[in-house]
């Protein structure tokens, strides 16, 4: 629970930075050009764009330290690429079966590990089926989110490769899957949405007639 409890902070934190950088210059267009508000669309983007950006800074953000030189006194800050604990896998299923049913001594709580690793990879991209869908209606449809998915969560593993981590077809399944999986809910909530609007018309049409 710690690890999670970890990665969660962290996400919120850049979700937060993330939202701020977009908020500013989002509400001085609005206002310098008197747009018109959809206040639930707005609410709905913003809350797309602080998950993007704390799912972003967990799988594209290079590892980096900052501080004070405890001699010179200067702030420094650099970015770390070297891992070399990194590798490429792209025989499918490979590490999801080592997940499962193997153990690594060399690495302390494993199971915990593992278990968070793939716990991560399912649920972390849930968001997206759900956000991408309901922002923009050319994605709503199976195929076009099928497509988004496999896109995005390709781009972000091969520019894992560059920054020092791990890239693993692995990975790409279980993204896609996740997507799909939100995708799934969206549906379901839209047809939810759908009959309770045809319930409405025909209690107000009912009511009309008598």
């Amino acid at each position: 629970m710690s690890l999670i409890a970890t990665y969660l902070q962290s996400m919120f934190i850049y979700s937060l930075i993330g939202l701020f950088i977009y908020g500013v210059p989002r509400i001085i267009l609005i206002k310098k050009k008197q747009l018109k508000i959809y206040w639930l669309r707005e609410i709905i983007l913003s809350l797309f764009v602080a998950y993007l950006s704390g799912l972003l800074s967990q799988t594209i953000m290079p590892d980096f330290t900052f501080g004070v030189d405890s001699l010179t006194r200067e702030l420094y800050f650099w970015f770390n690429f070297d891992n070399i604990n990194a590798n490429i896998n792209l025989i499918p299923f490979k590490s999801i079966t080592e997940y499962l049913y193997t153990t690594n001594s060399a690495v302390d709580d494993w199971g915990a590990i593992s278990s968070l690793n793939l716990l991560a990879n399912l649920m972390l991209f849930l968001p997206l089926g759900i956000f991408a869908p309901l922002l923009w209606i050319k994605l709503r449809s199976f195929k076009s989110i099928l497509l988004l998915g496999i896109g995005f969560v390709t781009t972000i593993e091969f520019i894992q490769y560059f920054i020092g981590r791990s890239s693993d077809i692995d990975d790409i399944i279980l993204n896609s899957l996740s997507i799909l999986i939100g995708f799934s809910i969206f549906r379901l909530l839209q047809l939810g949405y759908d009959r309770y609007n045809q319930k409405t018309r025909s209690t107000n049409l009912a009511t009309d007639k008598s």
